[in-house]
């Protein structure tokens, strides 16, 4: 545990805390600043929430559910605004008030809170492009908004790439920091030794990541009837008859396993031949960190940020182009002929790393 001589006041604001990778991130990112003696408060637009947490983090929550559309957005940016000032007559001004999720950073930028760092997890651009694909009308529009919201704003990057991406794709002009998301390395690898249930049959390799057109379930699938591997694809993911449907239509009802997000899912990476991450496009993966942590291979593809900055030096072989499922496959069957990785640096996305970088922008 971490402490710090001068404790100081934090603040997120994010959409809820449903299952998803930025979820999460706040809810680490959280907990490490308190654990390090700092009073940090959550902030939530809506009561969904699947994270346990520490209770000295204080938490509100704004509606049960989101208000929709134009009057909605207003109504909760004005309860917002009033709930913010609030907290702070109370418990004094925030030193770092930080907001991820773009429709969150909707709210608080309707909200006119003050002096907000916007974080964020993902390549923009690669999220308009694919939305061009069914609306280009729609993807114009996404594309104002995002400039309208963080053009000349305070933001945080959680890669290199992100921060390439919002300066030479999205064109905005803003100071970025890059900030990794926290990994604490011994806390992952003890809750990695803890037993996987005995009906998860070995050898596996497993995908971790929410059902949704970003994580390319369709490719992996594609891959993994090409490999026709004695082993068992383990699918970490909400359970959805749509995957289901095309686990079923792909023939590989034997050997592909939809086991639900799971509390720890570490053993169920450490005890893994392989961890896959086959996205068109990611913010930081953490699970690519998490699966490197654990001792596990892992294969992903060069989407356009994220795990190039992970897959550095003697893991770069662990690349593939995106959307490619034929190389998918024939790149898995050689580096399951492979060592399992050692001798990576992963400093930069340490707990120190990050502290230091967000201490700094709180006392700035």
């Amino acid at each position: 545990m971490y402490r710090d001589n001068n404790p100081l006041k934090i603040c997120f604001f994010i959409t809820n805390l449903c299952v998803g990778g930025a979820e999460k991130a706040t809810i680490k990112a959280a907990e490490l600043l308190r654990q390090n003696g700092h009073s940090v408060h959550l902030v939530l637009l809506e009561n969904i929430v699947n994270f346990k947490f520490n209770r000295e983090i204080k938490c509100k929550i704004i509606y049960d559910k989101i208000k929709k559309g134009l009057i909605g957005k207003y109504l909760m940016a004005y309860k917002l605004n009033r709930t913010f000032c609030e907290i702070e007559r109370k418990e004094g001004k925030f030193n770092l008030v930080v907001s991820t999720l773009p429709f969150c950073d909707d709210i608080v930028k309707a909200a006119n809170i003050p002096n907000v760092y916007f974080r964020i997890a993902n390549t923009l651009s690669a999220e308009i492009k694919n939305l061009k694909i069914s609306s280009a009308v729609r993807a114009e529009r996404r594309l104002k908004r995002y400039k309208l919201n963080y053009n000349n704003q305070k933001i945080i990057a959680v890669s290199q790439g992100v921060k390439d991406d919002l300066l030479n794709n999205i064109k905005i002009k803003s100071k970025i920091s890059v900030i990794h998301n926290p990994f604490n390395f011994g806390h992952i690898k003890k809750l990695s030794s803890k037993p996987i249930p005995k009906n998860i049959k070995k050898p596996y390799v497993i995908h971790v990541g929410r059902f949704s057109a970003q994580k390319r379930h369709d490719l992996l699938l594609d891959a993994w009837k090409l490999l026709g591997l004695s082993m068992n694809l383990l699918l970490m993911t909400n359970p959805s008859v749509k995957l289901e449907r095309m686990i079923s239509e792909r023939g590989l009802d034997d050997s592909v396993k939809v086991i639900g997000f799971k509390e720890n899912p570490y053993p169920y990476i450490y005890h893994s031949e392989m961890l896959i991450l086959c996205s068109d496009r990611e913010g930081l993966p953490n699970v690519l960190v998490e699966a490197l942590v654990c001792g596990t291979r892992v294969i992903s593809t060069d989407c356009p940020s994220g795990p190039r900055e992970i897959l550095t030096g003697a893991l770069k072989n662990c690349l593939i182009p995106v959307n490619n499922a034929q190389l998918l496959a024939k790149r898995i069957k050689a580096l399951l002929k492979l060592p399992k990785p050692k001798d990576f640096d992963l400093q930069s996305f340490s707990e120190k790393a990050f502290l230091r970088k967000y201490m700094a922008l709180a006392r700035r």
